[in-house]
């Protein structure tokens, strides 16, 4: 009886190991690919650019900091280009991250962005200040499965033709419920 007990505690010991490797080595492995699953698409319009990546597998959350959010557009068309000094993921599914490098998450928090809104004049009137926004925030949200959206502390700062037109300061947006469609 006593052999069967401390055979059951190895297993259970080894499992355990394994276990915390696997999380480790999975950790590591998103921290490592996440900017390329996000930019995974050849399709799309904006690069995103992350600076430190910590995930915590166990929190089911991944921190960001310094992310980049540029444009691939040409300089001579309306585009928004993004600065978020921090954001983070909760509730991440990190299975379909890792084996399906699909994003599914729960919420999505920006903290401190600065967004830059570029109009030049010889845009169309379907390039102007709103639809590039709604573009730009499109662009994020099909990134993965989002279901929470929350900007807090933002600032818009817009340029017409080179030249720094307006400002908007303390902006928050907070969309709750969202259904998107994500990248395949």
């Amino acid at each position: 009886m006593k052999r069967l007990l401390m055979f059951l505690i190895g297993i259970v010991l080894i499992l355990g190991l394994v276990g915390y490797s696997l999380a480790i080595y999975g950790e590591k492995w998103v921290n490592d690919n996440l900017e390329s699953i996000l930019n995974q698409n050849p399709d799309q319009k904006y690069e995103f650019k992350l600076g430190e990546v910590d995930f915590k597998i166990f929190e089911g959350a991944i921190y960001l900091k310094n992310l980049k959010i540029n444009s691939l557009l040409p300089d001579t068309v309306t585009h928004v280009r993004g600065e978020i000094e921090e954001a983070f993921l909760r509730n991440v599914h990190p299975l379909k991250l890792i084996f399906n490098r699909h994003l599914l998450i729960d919420d999505l928090s920006f903290i401190h962005p600065t967004i830059q809104v570029n109009l030049f004049a010889n845009a169309e009137k379907k390039d102007r200040p709103g639809s590039a926004l709604q573009e730009f925030f499109g662009e994020i949200l099909s990134k993965g499965e989002i279901e929470n959206f929350q900007l807090t502390r933002g600032a818009a700062v817009f340029f017409e033709n080179g030249s720094r037109s307006g400002t908007i300061y303390s902006l928050g947006i907070l969309v709750n419920g969202l259904q998107t469609d994500s990248i395949k």
